[in-house]
C-alpha cells in the first residue's frame, strides 16, 4: 500500500463555465511506504481527524481551507516520529500543505495505491503499548 500526494490547482476553462481544469503543480510519492507506516502507528486514535479520512484504497481531496488542521495534525504526527525518513517525508508534505493553503484554487489530492504487503506483526500505539 502506498499513498501518492498531488498539489493541484483547479481553474475554470471559460468564464461562467462549470467545467474545471485540474493542473498538477507538485507531487509527492511514497514508494517506500514511509507515510503509510507512520499513519498506521498514529491515526485513528481521535487526534488526527483529517488524516483518519484517508482511504488507502481510494482518494481524498482536501481544499485550501482544510490545510491549517492538516498542518496541525502533521505536527502531532511529527512529534511521534524519530525516523529520519519519516521526518523528511513529513517536511515535504508540510511544504505542499503550506503551498496549498496560500490559494483558494488549490487542493491536495491523496491517492491510495494498493500494493500487497508482507504480513505484519502487531503494531504498537503512539505510547509504545501493544493493543
Amino acid at each position: 500500500m502506498s499513498v501518492d500526494i498531488e498539489l493541484v490547482v483547479v481553474t475554470r476553462t471559460r468564464a461562467f463555465s462549470r467545467r474545471r481544469e485540474r493542473q498538477v503543480v507538485r507531487s509527492l510519492g511514497d514508494p517506500a511506504n514511509v507515510f503509510v507506516g507512520l499513519l498506521d502507528r498514529v491515526t485513528h486514535r481521535g487526534r488526527t481527524p483529517t488524516l483518519d479520512r484517508l482511504d488507502r484504497n481510494g482518494s481524498l481531496e482536501l481544499g485550501s481551507d482544510e490545510m491549517p488542521l492538516l498542518l496541525a495534525e502533521l505536527g502531532f504526527v511529527r512529534a511521534h516520529s524519530d525516523d529520519l525518513r519519516e521526518l523528511a517525508f513529513l517536511a515535504k508534505l508540510s511544504g505542499l500543505a503550506r503551498e496549498c493553503a496560500m490559494s483558494t484554487k488549490s487542493l491536495l489530492h491523496f491517492e491510495g495505491v494498493n500494493i500487497p504487503q508482507a504480513k505484519r506483526g502487531r503494531r504498537a500505539d503512539v505510547d509504545g503499548v501493544v493493543p
